[in-house]
């Protein structure tokens, strides 16, 4: 068995590990009872903001990418269909279409269109810190161990901001300082960390000015803003008292268990964040997280689907997507 097969076999059997586990012994009355007690008009809002966030990464993608005159029409359509081949695809396969796709327009390179998104990724963790922070911190009453992680955080986000700005501007000292750094680390995990750093810098280098550096930072703090308040309005179907810390909290923790491996669509992975959000940090009982987590999930890439869907047809009519 090659290592990719091994990789989806493995992620196959996570997300069918985390369903078992999240369903067993689910009262399935009570279950039954939350999705009848949704209030659907509310779900509208969180269509609605998370159709927003696709132009809202294209933007960010402009600031990110070498100069380029590329259209925004283009890098939403790249985007988009990025997106999509990442969540439905195995393997993470649209870390590779979106640069593939604006190759094919002939005035940016593959490596520079691939650096970018370790830039944006990089962009992504800080801002989902940021959120974090914001969730935690809004909670009341929270145990001493969790007050200390959350200024674990704040100082975790001020050192990767700074981290940022050194590698834009002293991109040979933070490399010289992670080859010194790795020194002593395994061969192979020396070499994946390095080829991160460099990949990252490589992206860094490709803004165009410190102005662009600082509206991508802002913009994916804004994009993960929008995706707190969607998870709220999400949230507020099933309890239209609950507050507004519960989107922060599922936006940021739906964030960090779909990175975990598992099958095409988040599956299970999705569950396991809304579960430790709704009921982990806010204490509500599973069944409500369930019901949240499977019907947004479903919202989720059906808008997913429809925008993503929609570009990449659009895609080949502007010779985007032939050959790909």
């Amino acid at each position: 068995m090659s290592k990719k097969h091994l990789t989806f076999a493995v992620s196959l059997i996570v997300s069918c590990v985390l369903i078992v586990a999240l369903f067993w012994n689910v009262e399935w009355e009570k279950f039954w009872q939350v999705i009848g007690t949704v209030s659907y008009p509310r779900l509208i809002p969180f269509v609605i903001c998370g159709a927003l966030a696709f132009p809202l990464r294209a933007l960010r993608l402009k600031y990110l990418l070498p100069k380029s005159d590329l259209s925004f029409s283009t890098l939403h359509a790249a985007n988009a269909v990025g997106i999509l081949a990442s969540v439905m695809l195995p393997f993470r396969a649209g870390e590779f279409v979106r640069p593939a796709l604006l190759q094919k327009t002939g005035r940016i390179s593959f490596t520079g269109a691939l650096a970018s998104s370790v830039t944006e990724r990089i962009f992504d963790i800080l801002a989902l810190l940021v959120v974090f922070s914001i969730a935690l911190g809004g909670r009341a009453n929270l145990p001493e161990l969790a007050e200390r992680g959350v200024q674990v955080l704040v100082v975790l986000v001020s050192c990767a901001g700074l981290f940022v700005l050194l590698g834009y501007f002293k991109a040979n000292l933070i490399l010289k300082s992670a080859q010194t750094v790795l020194k002593f680390a395994p061969l192979g995990l020396r070499s994946k960390l390095l080829k991160l750093v460099e990949d990252f810098l490589q992206g860094l280098g490709g803004v165009g000015s410190l102005r662009a550096l600082i509206a991508a930072i802002l913009l994916s703090l804004v994009i993960w803003v929008l995706y707190s308040i969607k998870y709220y309005f999400g949230f507020s179907a099933f309890d239209a008292q609950a507050p507004l810390g519960t989107g922060f909290a599922l936006s940021s923790m739906i964030g960090i268990a779909v990175a975990v491996p598992a099958a095409p669509g988040f599956v299970g992975t999705y569950q396991a964040g809304s579960v430790a959000a709704v009921s982990g940090i806010y204490g509500y009982n599973r069944e409500i997280a369930l019901g949240f987590a499977i019907l947004t999930h479903v919202l989720e890439l059906c808008v997913l689907v429809m925008v993503g869907g929609a570009e990449y047809f659009r895609s080949r009519k502007l010779n985007l997507g032939k050959n790909q």
